[in-house]
């Protein structure tokens, strides 16, 4: 593996992780969401790897370098979380139910 390919690969999977700390960064921030645009409480999110062959620039497939065992990370999807809410007893929260409790992520 030349140097290109190894910033390449590194450079793939900093992008990833900067993908999930953007996720985690929003999970974190609404912790207390008990009311989204969509109705219901906020889902935390959560992001899904793959490893995708490593991409060849075309003066590599000229030259016929195929490096097979060389992968990539790319963020494949990003869902939200499907347990249900954490019900929490808050008798005064606006968000209340009949029984005081709200819904939390």
């Amino acid at each position: 593996m030349d140097f290109l390919t190894g910033m390449r690969v590194s450079s793939s999977g900093m992008t990833a992780q900067r993908t999930r700390m953007n996720a985690i960064s929003s999970n974190i921030a609404n912790v207390s969401t008990t009311k989204t645009p969509e109705g219901g409480p906020y889902r935390r999110k959560e992001v899904v790897f793959s490893a995708m062959p490593q991409q060849r620039n075309f003066g590599e497939i000229l030259a016929g370098k195929v490096d097979n065992d060389i992968d990539r990370v790319q963020v494949v999807d990003i869902r939200p979380d499907r347990k249900g809410p954490v019900m929490r007893y808050e008798p005064n929260h606006p968000d209340a139910n009949g029984r005081r409790l709200c819904g939390l992520s």
